[in-house]
């Protein structure tokens, strides 16, 4: 995983981010350059106008963007899990992308007409030198200042591998291989010569298996605990951005001295009742710690079951179009959008998109032959028909008054203000 879930930039800040390949959503709010891209949706507030939602029309793009889902569940619980979802989303994608193609035919247009319709009041306020611009500052310095009192904050998102939880059940590996962001590996059963134990960072767990009946290894140190936890920050900054990851990671170097003095006493009182345990079991448990002794059919038996039980699970939803697992999902599906993949005809939504069709005119723009004409009309006439509202216009006075305050370059009216708001913050930031 690279890039928190879930990317939100503010202005010129991040606040949770920088985006990348693992971003499901991106959100981008008032004017500023960073940009958050969402692999599934993109939405964008007072940024280039009042509202965008940009969202994947096509099976391909549906894949793209649910891909992260895929790499979510197999870095937590593992790749067969993983390969699991990816089917699944594989089989929905179709009919997902048939959802979204809908909402956008209906959205698209009509946010190109409000946006449209707006243009006039925002681009004065979102411009190079907009109204915004004060605010957007002030936001970016509290967010700085935010950002310098939390622990440890980084702005590098740390990618996170899994599995978080490692599993082995007679040598066969149900997560996958571990690997460092591995925080528990447990092992059940005997294993053959040569098999990969699953090993944690922080703690491992032998039941009947690495020839013994019960054996469980902890860190006693600070130093062995902020190690071992080290999974857990990585993940959370792979879900939440490098900023919460490095205030998460902080957080941890700080209890681990705690955490290893509970570990350390655990250890103490534990090792020596495990060994008993272990020791005067051996006569009776001996043969059955052997690969090849009585318990060997009982591990084919459980391994041939989850191996079953997966596969079952994989092909199941495979075959969700027709017959499958998923097959009442599109069912239903279908008859919304009419199977047209835009649901315009013979679909349940075909009245709303011919609503929609009738309030924009058809052109995207709103501005001839539609319902909204008059609104446009009106419109216009407020704002001169210049875009800007500068001239001619009803609201030519209202524009000029915002002009004047703001002076776009820190000499209009509330110059004071800002200058002892920035002198305020930059003076916390300090």
């Amino acid at each position: 995983m690279s890039g928190p879930l879930v990317g939100a930039v503010i202005g010129n800040n991040t606040v949770s981010g920088p985006s990348g390949p693992s971003t499901i959503i991106g959100v981008n709010v008032l004017p500023g350059t960073p940009t958050s891209t969402g692999q599934l949706a993109t939405v964008t507030v007072l940024r280039d106008g009042v509202l965008q939602v940009t969202l994947p029309t096509t099976t391909a793009g549906v894949n793209a963007g649910l891909a992260p889902v895929n790499s979510l569940v197999g870095a937590i619980a593992g790749q067969q899990l993983g390969q699991t979802t990816q089917s699944l989303t594989n089989t929905l994608a179709p009919t997902i992308a048939t959802v979204t193609k809908t909402v956008s035919s209906i959205t698209t247009p009509l946010l190109v007409t409000v946006n449209g319709l707006l243009a006039p009041v925002t681009q004065p306020l979102t411009g190079t030198s907009g109204a915004l611009n004060p605010v957007t500052g002030i936001v970016g310095t509290l967010l700085g200042t935010i950002g310098t009192t939390l622990p440890g904050g980084g702005t590098t998102t740390p990618a996170f591998a899994g599995p978080l939880l490692g599993a082995s059940l007679g040598g066969h590996s149900i997560t996958g291989p571990s690997t460092l962001d591995t925080l528990a590996g447990i092992n059940l059963l005997p294993a053959p010569v040569g098999a990969v134990p699953a090993v944690g960072t922080l703690t491992s767990v032998n039941v009947l298996s690495g020839g013994q009946v019960i054996g469980v290894t902890l860190p006693t140190t600070a130093a062995g605990v902020n190690a071992g936890l080290k999974p857990v920050v990585n993940l959370t900054g792979a879900l939440l951005g490098g900023q919460v990851g490095g205030t998460v990671g902080s957080v941890v170097t700080q209890v681990s001295p705690v955490v290893a003095a509970v570990t350390s006493t655990v250890q103490a009182i534990a090792n020596p009742i495990v060994s008993a345990v272990n020791m005067l079991a051996v006569p009776v448990t001996g043969p059955l710690l052997n690969p090849t002794g009585p318990l060997a059919p009982v591990t084919g038996v459980l391994i041939s079951t989850v191996t079953t039980i997966t596969g079952s699970l994989t092909n199941g939803i495979g075959n969700g179009g027709t017959g499958g697992i998923l097959a009442p999902v599109t069912g239903i599906i279908a008859p919304l959008t009419g199977g047209l993949g835009g649901g315009t005809t013979g679909g349940i939504l075909a009245p709303v998109t011919g609503i929609v069709g009738s309030l924009t005119g058809g052109l995207g723009g709103g501005t001839t032959g539609g319902i909204l004409a008059p609104v446009t009309g009106i419109v216009g006439s407020l704002t001169g028909g210049l875009g800007g509202g500068t001239k001619g216009g009803i609201l030519a006075p209202v524009t000029g008054i915002v002009g004047s305050l703001t002076g776009g370059a820190g000499t209009g009216a509330l110059a004071p203000v800002t200058g002892l708001l920035g002198g305020l913050l930059g003076g916390l930031g300090r």
